[in-house]
């Protein structure tokens, strides 16, 4: 299973490399979802440590996290 299938995502497969290299809108969507894909993994791995933690006050979001957010708004 994917990540993408784990976050309940829609997923498509490309059946032809050259797609990735001749596609300059996909090539750039795929850069562009990098970053959203960390973030992603950052907020489930947070979420964890959170609920493991049982849930205090203030230990969701770290200030390093904080800003990670204020920067993809």
């Amino acid at each position: 299973m994917s990540l993408f299938e784990e976050l309940g995502e829609d997923v498509a497969e490309v059946t032809h490399e050259a797609l990735f290299s001749r596609w300059q809108r996909l090539n750039d969507w795929l850069d562009s979802s990098r970053e959203d894909i960390r973030f992603q993994r950052r907020l489930k791995k947070a979420t964890s440590r959170w609920e493991d933690a049982g849930r205090p006050y203030g230990l969701l979001w770290r200030s390093t996290d904080i800003d990670m957010l204020r920067e993809l708004k």
